[in-house]
């Protein structure tokens, strides 16, 4: 996902890409669903329906989005000051 457009002649930020408050919004439902995608695969583990090995796999893509996604609204957080 591109947030910012730089001239490179320049080293202000220089195009807005998308609407700050929409990009903020969009990466917090996402943020959203990764947890109750967590908690939906906690609750496969505990009832039997996924094997372990299965499990680790899907937590561990799950969890490296969720952190890109956090990181991702820090770095808003500090751009928008």
């Amino acid at each position: 996902m591109v947030i910012w457009e730089c001239n490179n002649n320049s080293l202000n930020w220089c195009k807005n890409v998308k609407d700050e408050k929409q990009i903020l919004q969009e990466l917090q439902q996402r943020k959203t669903t990764l947890i109750q995608q967590i908690k939906n695969l906690d609750k496969e583990k505990e009832e039997g329906n996924i094997n372990p090995e299965e499990y680790k796999t899907k937590k561990r893509e799950i969890e490296r989005e969720l952190v890109e996604i956090m990181d991702r609204l820090t770095q808003l957080a500090f751009l928008l000051g």
